[in-house]
């Protein structure tokens, strides 16, 4: 997309590929300079049926997104993200369809300053 390219950020960091089985890593590198926090994950489940990551903000406040291949869903789900009140709409779950591709998820995922 286009209008979206031209906003990138020149600043980056970069996080290795890692493994992980039943557990969290957390992912806390962020430059003081990024106003937009454009990131590009590969997700290979292996043989696991659901798997997600939190976006934290801070103070306990993070969404949920997460992948149910039983049910070829990802799901986002905005709780416990702050103040949700604002507008029915806003807190829950949101649920679209989803399935891997050559047994992956890619995704690009890009977070505002006021998400973060």
């Amino acid at each position: 997309i286009k209008e979206i390219e031209t906003r990138r950020n020149p600043t980056s960091i970069t996080v290795n590929s890692f493994t992980l089985t039943n557990g969290v890593r957390d992912i806390t590198e962020k430059p003081n300079s990024v106003k937009v926090f454009d990131t590009e994950l590969t997700i290979v489940p292996g043989s696991s049926k659901k798997f997600g990551f939190h976006l934290f903000k801070n103070d306990g406040e993070y969404a949920i997104v997460s992948f149910d291949l039983n049910n070829n869903e990802v799901n986002v789900n905005r709780d416990t993200s702050g103040e949700v009140d604002f507008n029915p709409t806003f807190k829950g779950i949101q649920t679209a369809p989803f399935e891997l591709l050559e047994g992956k998820v890619k995704i690009r995922l890009i977070v505002d300053t006021c998400s973060f």
